[in-house]
């Protein structure tokens, strides 16, 4: 995954990197993983431990470890369980993209980098996520052409 190489020492985790994305995501549920990165050209290393969850931002090279609760742990996609752990717009609408196969994009760089915690467990449809990640009405949802545009209000 380019700048994240991770190694695995027998356990069970939730890998979420793709190259368009800023945000590399590892959450370790059981056994233990080593995460080497290349931070800006610095090299760093961190073990993880069952119930962590490292978030790595490729832009600022920023690195942020916490703890999560196993008992509530899905992976990213699984049956339709979709959770965004404090990730930004730009992310979350590149991921939909992804699920739903239907472009989504954001216009404007004061929501791109909103920073988002929601997690859907009831097999919602695209139009029902926006919704909810609308729920304060601080966006515009358009649609043109098949594509989806959220710009900030």
């Amino acid at each position: 995954s380019g700048d994240v190489r991770l190694k695995v020492l027998g356990t069970t985790f939730d890998f979420k990197s793709y190259r368009e994305n800023e945000c590399v995501e590892v959450r370790l549920i059981e056994g233990s993983v080593e995460l080497d990165m290349d931070i800006m050209g610095k090299e760093s290393t961190m073990k993880m431990v069952p119930g962590s969850m490292v978030q790595y931002d490729r832009k600022s090279g920023k690195v942020d470890m916490q703890s999560f609760d196993l008992a509530h742990f899905r992976s990213f996609e699984s049956g339709r369980i979709i959770n965004f752990y404090g990730i930004s717009m730009r992310d979350i609408a590149k991921d939909l993209t992804r699920v739903f196969g239907s472009t989504v994009v954001v216009e404007d760089e004061k929501l791109a980098n909103t920073h988002i915690l929601a997690l859907f467990t009831n097999g919602e449809s695209l139009d029902q996520i926006l919704d909810a990640l609308n729920r304060d009405n601080k966006m515009t949802i358009t649609r043109k052409d098949g594509v989806t545009y959220l710009k900030s209000i």
